[in-house]
């Protein structure tokens, strides 16, 4: 839940645990090498925000449930992956 960006208040209620045992185990991943932002206390972490509209969200959908997440998580995990692997010109036709 960290990596996703799920914040320690969401996934203590999520998982029915108090919020320091998340901190507690986001703590203990970022420091096994695990790629966890840190999080306001009040806000969850810090990100800038893509606009999808409804036919983009439309058309990340049925891709998303093949791959039991939702749109709104593939999202970022599409641009994420596009950027960490250099996947630009297999992405873009402007070659």
């Amino acid at each position: 839940m960290g990596r996703r960006g799920i914040a320690p208040r969401i996934a203590a209620a999520n998982l029915g645990v108090a919020p320091p045992q998340v901190h507690a185990w986001y703590k203990a991943a970022r420091a096994a090498g695990a790629d966890i932002p840190t999080f306001n206390p009040v806000r969850g972490p810090s990100r800038a925000s893509i606009r999808l509209d409804n036919k983009l969200l439309a058309g990340l959908g049925a891709e998303a449930a093949a791959r039991g997440t939702t749109a709104l998580d593939l999202a970022p995990t599409l641009l994420r992956t596009i950027c960490t692997e250099d996947l630009f010109n297999a992405v873009l036709d402007d070659d």
